[in-house]
Parts: C-alpha cells; sequence; structure tokens
C-alpha cells in the first residue's frame, strides 16, 4: 500500500502510481502535467490526486486519456480498467 502524508492510496490509486512510475512519472501533478504534455489537455493535477485518494472517480473519458498518454499496453489497460470498475487488481489467471 502506498502512503503519501500518511494517508494510504485506493486500488485504483495504487494501479495508476504503479503505471506511472513504470514510466518514471511520480505524483498525481505530475501525471497530470505528463498526459498535458503528450495529449494537449488533461485533468488537474488535484483532480488526479483526488483519484488516487479514492474521493473522486475519473470519468471513462480520463481513463482513456491515461491509458492514452501513457500508451498502456492490453495488459495494463485491463489492470486499469478492473482497478476502476471492481477496486482491486485482477486475478493472475485473467
Amino acid at each position: 500500500m502506498v502512503r503519501v502524508n500518511g494517508r494510504p492510496y485506493s486500488a485504483l490509486g495504487e494501479v495508476l502510481d504503479e503505471l506511472a512510475r513504470k514510466r518514471n512519472v511520480r505524483g498525481p501533478y505530475l501525471i497530470a502535467n505528463y498526459m498535458k504534455a503528450r495529449l494537449g489537455e488533461a485533468p488537474t493535477g488535484a483532480a488526479v490526486g483526488k483519484w488516487m485518494y479514492g474521493i473522486a472517480t475519473p470519468t471513462r473519458e480520463n481513463l482513456q486519456r491515461f491509458a492514452d498518454a501513457f500508451e498502456l499496453s492490453k495488459r495494463e489497460r485491463i489492470t486499469l480498467s478492473f482497478a476502476f470498475t471492481y477496486g482491486q487488481k485482477p486475478p493472475e489467471d485473467a
């Protein structure tokens, strides 16, 4: 479980963090900046932070933007969508 300032990320937040870190992007504000640089439009860093802490849920469009900006593989997209839908990582055999 990732803890920032003593607060844990939600399951979706952990997946977002893990996928971004694989591409050397760390933290909600840098994720938002990366998305904006890659796509020209993106949610704010504060909005991404709310998703990561489970305070708010991203729209499907913003989740698609994240996947496009970070050029997620098919397996990574499955992991992201599973965390978004079910609040957990998919089983290993999925």
